[in-house]
């Protein structure tokens, strides 16, 4: 008996796989039990539990990008309910609406950059997330990021506590007066308008070995979208605990954490996004279900990684290099360092 699907407009067959990888067949597993697996001619795997279909899997590598099955299936929902949302504005064949095809581009534009990165290979590998401030649109922050060599071992995030410095006032108009107290000639004034900078963060992944390099692109990137931070911005660091016991690490880390301290701000201390951790052990600190610590802990179910906040926001090269080496060599060797005062000139 033929077993046989409706989709868009034409009928297919699907035909039953004997054998799937163990992992595809665990993640199915681990939503529905009963889900059947068929091959489908055009669409790829499709899974079937209860005779409906709940998703289109293209390929291993593409179902390997999501965290969970249920997480796939909004996905493609999503995919489908703007597919749908497409076609409604096409009249026999032509797009009706304005702007319809330079919007879909700068959607696809926005989509290639707005993506998740994860490890590629057993090496470790470092995350750093940048929270900055730029004077740039959206737009072109995005085309300028995508050209950079940068965007091989980056991506990008909305993060809401970014605030621009300024953002809201307004611009110099033709009579060369400057901000909110220029109401007086706003009417004349052609070219008085409101400044809108971007508060964006840049996530980078690569490997501990490339570090140094991918310092020196984001200390080029910078200067090419004119960004800078300020006392909302931070610096994330992601530690690879792939290869790590994540118990030690932890432990290494909380006994050093006043070296670390010493090595941010004294401002991020007032931080309600990197409170100082009080627990001594991983599993203690696990307890708090918080991520908003100098270590969190939480990142490490997600992303295999232990996540330290404490860092203020830093687009120096070097600085950002240091600070992730101390912290590796605090990781991994367990010893406490010696902070060298800076010797006044």
């Amino acid at each position: 008996m033929k077993r046989l699907v409706y989709k868009d407009g034409y009928m297919e067959e699907l035909l039953p796989i004997d054998s799937l990888t163990a992992k595809l067949y665990e993640r199915i597993g681990a939503f529905n039990s009963n889900a059947k697996v068929y091959l489908h001619e055009t669409l790829g795997v499709l899974v079937v539990p209860d005779d409906q279909i709940k998703i289109i899997n293209r390929s291993l590598d593409y179902f390997n990008t999501f965290d969970s099955f249920k997480d796939l299936c909004k996905h493609e929902e999503t995919i489908h309910a703007k597919r749908q949302a497409d076609r409604s504005t096409l009249q026999r064949g032509v797009r009706t609406e304005c702007n319809t095809i330079y919007n879909m581009y700068l959607l696809k534009n926005r989509n290639d950059v707005w993506k998740g990165l994860k490890p590629t290979t057993s090496d470790r590998y470092v995350g750093i997330e940048l929270e900055m401030c730029s004077p740039e649109s959206e737009s072109t922050f995005i085309r300028t990021f995508k050209k950079h060599p940068l965007f091989k071992f980056a991506s990008l995030a909305e993060d809401g506590s970014i605030e621009p410095e300024h953002n809201g006032e307004y611009g110099v108009c033709d009579c060369g007066a400057y901000d909110d107290g220029h109401e007086e000639c706003y009417d004349e004034c052609a070219s008085m308008q409101q400044i809108t900078e971007l508060g964006i963060e840049v996530r980078v992944l690569c490997k501990e070995s490339e570090l140094n390099h991918v310092c020196k692109l984001i200390d080029d990137f910078k200067m090419e979208v004119n960004a800078y931070v300020n006392d909302s911005c931070g610096m994330h660091v992601h530690l690879d605990m792939r290869t790590r016991d994540v118990r030690d690490a932890y432990t290494n880390l909380f006994d050093n954490i006043d070296t670390i301290v010493g090595m941010c701000d004294s401002s991020r201390l007032e931080s309600t996004y990197c409170k100082l951790n009080t627990r001594p052990t991983f599993d203690e600190q696990l307890d708090k279900s918080d991520r908003y610590y100098a270590i969190n802990v939480e990142s490490y179910s997600k992303h295999s990684t232990l996540e330290v906040r404490l860092h203020e926001g830093c687009l120096e090269g070097n600085k950002i290099k240091e600070y992730i080496n101390s912290l590796i060599y605090i990781v991994d060797q367990g010893k406490q360092l010696e902070l060298v005062e800076p010797v006044a000139v």
